[in-house]
């Protein structure tokens, strides 16, 4: 296998480990079973098939419905460069606007946040709602989201004394 491509892009190639599979049935069947891509794989279909289904037809043909190429490269292991927490007022300047939502059985006013606008540090108070362009999170009336140097949402279930509503 040519990997000179990988190491243009950077990677260190010598270290790559490649799996390849095949998905094979017997000639008929509409399930199959996934075996190595080795010069025993009418074997080691057979084996598995006996082992997963209780039989096996060495004498029947068989169809190779996917041949399947992975490639694994280690590489080091990301540092993610914690952020300072932000300013106090970062959370309300990533208010949008404040609506009534519903929970259980009346409606709340919940402020909307743009996520990408929350700094490190940042708590909101539920209910909230953080919109994001691949995502949306609820932040339910009894819980907080704080926002961890990473910039994860962290949502947890606050004390009864907590709770603003």
């Amino acid at each position: 296998m040519d990997l000179s491509e990988l190491r243009r892009e950077g990677f260190n190639a010598d270290h790559a480990r490649v799996a390849r599979r095949l998905d094979m049935r017997y000639q008929g069947q509409s399930y199959e079973l996934s075996v190595p891509f080795t010069n025993g794989f009418r074997e080691s279909f057979h084996r598995e098939h006996a082992k997963a289904y209780g039989y096996a037809y060495p004498e029947r043909p068989l169809e190779i419905v996917n041949l399947r190429l992975r490639l694994v490269i280690p590489t080091p292991k990301t540092r993610w460069r914690a952020r300072k927490p932000g300013p106090a007022l970062q959370s309300q300047e990533a208010l949008l606007k404040t609506k009534a939502v519903w929970f259980e059985t009346k409606p709340h006013p919940t402020g909307i946040y743009e996520r990408q606008r929350l700094a490190s540090g940042a708590v909101l108070r539920g209910p909230a709602v953080i919109v994001e362009y691949s995502a949306t999170t609820l932040v339910p009336p009894d819980f907080m989201c704080k926002v961890d140097e990473h910039l994860n949402l962290i949502l947890e279930r606050s004390n009864r004394s907590d709770l603003h509503l």
